[in-house]
């Protein structure tokens, strides 16, 4: 029995050690790196390797901070990465964070980017609260099945 906790340890600090040097490397990357795709690309990378995510999607703010709009779409079972603006005009419209003058809270992006809470669901499916048309619309076009989904504001 010993053996088998100290295996697992091992296997947890070994782990954490993957983190921290992606960590580092995107720290190191931040410096250096003139490419904001190429940057994003890998920030999202990190964040999905750290909460073990099979997809993940990054949205940035308009410069009229009226909108989010998608910059980086990762899905490891459908086999797609997109980045930069110019590929999602017309397959992901951008989120309004207004709708006649006041806040959206339906989109659960939206949301997250007006309160700056965090937010998670579980089942996407089963939750209430929040609009989920984008995600299921996604899913219908595309096959997948989106399940949970971990939504931080960022810091």
């Amino acid at each position: 029995m010993l053996r088998t906790v100290v295996k697992e340890v091992k296997l947890y600090a070994e782990n954490q050690i993957k983190h921290i040097k992606k960590q580092a490397k995107i720290g190191l990357a931040l410096s250096m790196e003139k490419d904001l795709n190429k940057l994003l690309e890998m920030i999202v990378d990190a964040a999905r390797a750290m909460s073990n995510a099979d997809a993940g999607t990054l949205y940035i703010l308009s410069k009229d901070k009226k909108r989010l709009s998608f910059q980086i779409l990762q899905n490891e079972t459908l086999k797609r990465r997109m980045k930069g603006i110019e590929n999602f005009e017309k397959a992901m419209p951008d989120v309004p964070l207004y709708k006649v003058e006041r806040p959206n809270y339906s989109n659960v992006s939206s949301y997250v980017a007006i309160t700056g809470k965090t937010i998670n669901i579980q089942d996407v499916y089963k939750a209430n609260g929040f609009d989920f048309t984008g995600p299921r619309d996604y899913d219908a076009a595309t096959g997948y099945i989106s399940k949970s989904m971990l939504i931080p504001k960022e810091s």
